[in-house]
C-alpha cells in the first residue's frame, strides 16, 4: 500500500497519510472528532456537502486541531474538552465531549461559502 486516507473529523476532507497506527477498532485518530448540527445530530458531508472542503489537521502529540477553510483562513488551537454530550449518530446514541475553543464559532450555512466567523 502506498498511502491511506483518514478523517480526523468525520464529514470533513480526508487526509492522506503514508503511515498510520492500526488498532483493533480501526485507524487511530480517524473520526476522532465529529460535528454536531443544531438539531443534535451529527453533521456530515452527505447532508452538507461543502463540509468536505474543510481540511482538518489533528496533531495528537501537541493536542492541537486546525481547520483550514477553502478561502485559506484557518481556525486552530489546543483542544480542551468540555461537558459530556450524547449525539444521534446515524440512529444510535454516541457519547462524546464538547470541544472548547474557536471551532464552535466556525459556522457553515447551506448555500453560503465556508468561512469561520
Amino acid at each position: 500500500m502506498a498511502w491511506i486516507s483518514l478523517a480526523p473529523a468525520k464529514g470533513l476532507a480526508l487526509v492522506s497519510r503514508v503511515e498510520v497506527a492500526l488498532e483493533p477498532v480501526g485507524v487511530r485518530d480517524s473520526r476522532r472528532f465529529y460535528l454536531i448540527g443544531a438539531e443534535g445530530r451529527t453533521a456530515n458531508g452527505k447532508r452538507v456537502g461543502s463540509l468536505r472542503q474543510v481540511e482538518p489537521d489533528w496533531d495528537d502529540q501537541a493536542g492541537t486541531l486546525a481547520l483550514r477553510f477553502p478561502a485559506g483562513s484557518v481556525v486552530a488551537g489546543e483542544v480542551a474538552l468540555g461537558e459530556p454530550v450524547v449525539t444521534d449518530f446515524s440512529g444510535r446514541p454516541a457519547r462524546g465531549r464538547l470541544v472548547l475553543g474557536p471551532w464552535s464559532r466556525a459556522r457553515v450555512r447551506l448555500g453560503d461559502p465556508l468561512t469561520p466567523e
